[in-house]
């Protein structure tokens, strides 16, 4: 009889050792996963960090880029045009009455050249563009579009809020390739802008009544396309575009 309680406890003891192994194993089995995805998740935010700073470092390269260029439009183009306005101007006392219609026509060409050079200066420097918010950025592109044959219904809805600079800086960038694109590609007569502030959100959509495009294929073909994806994620915003033979809607959401 004791042969047998010896017998029982040893299988019980066993058991016991067994068990306890056995979770040891699948603790550790548990333990070495979490441990592993967490190193995958640590690789790809990392990964994704870097991302995000090489596409930051492009756009800050970039930006300088655009600034050297509005200094040289503002420092040689300009003034070389105003330097012809003033030449013109001296003109006038020297033309007959029949040519001096052709000179007024010469002179408010050269005025509204200096004016287009002005304009596309100011848009490209980071430091004029730094003390306007998203909505005052918008109504400058919004203008440009409507010196095109495109007619446009603007609309800006809700209480707006403050966006930091270097984010409004890259939102007008993608406002500016939106509208560009439109006008290049869309083929559009008709294009409704719309800005709406909501709570800690702000979203842009741009409707035309283009002829659309593939989506799947501009993403695989064209930079540009993938550059507005991109920037959104660097500014942490949504970036949506619907498109079909009767139209495209694009949406920027931004938050605050």
């Amino acid at each position: 009889m004791q042969t047998d309680l010896q017998i029982t406890l040893t299988i019980i003891l066993g058991t016991i050792l067994f068990l306890f192994l056995a979770g040891l194993i699948v603790a550790s089995a548990l333990l070495y996963r979490k441990a592993q995805n967490r190193h995958q998740n640590e690789m790809l935010e990392k990964e994704a960090k870097y991302k995000e700073e090489m596409l930051l470092t492009q756009l800050e390269i970039r930006e300088k880029t655009l600034e050297h260029v509005s200094q040289e439009i503002h420092d040689n183009i300009g003034q070389s045009l105003s330097l012809a306005k003033i030449y013109l101007a001296q003109l006038n006392a020297q033309v007959s009455s029949d040519q001096r219609p052709r000179l007024e026509d010469s002179k408010e060409l050269v005025a509204k050249s200096i004016q287009d050079l002005r304009n596309l200066s100011h848009s490209l420097n980071p430091a004029f563009l730094v003390d306007k918010s998203v909505t005052d950025l918008l109504a400058l592109e919004v203008e440009k579009l409507r010196r095109t044959a495109i007619e446009v219904n603007y609309e800006v809805n809700g209480n707006a809020f403050d966006i930091e600079a270097e984010k409004r800086l890259v939102i007008y960038r993608m406002i500016q390739e939106i509208l560009q694109n439109l006008v290049k590609h869309a083929n559009a007569t008709f294009v409704e802008v719309r800005a709406e502030y909501k709570q800690n959100e702000l979203s842009i959509s741009f409707t035309d009544d283009g002829q659309g495009f593939d989506i799947e294929n501009a993403r695989a073909k064209g930079s540009g396309f993938n550059n507005l994806y991109q920037r959104s994620m660097a500014i942490g915003a949504q970036f949506e575009v619907a498109s079909s033979s009767e139209g495209t809607w694009t949406m920027l959401r931004i938050k605050e």
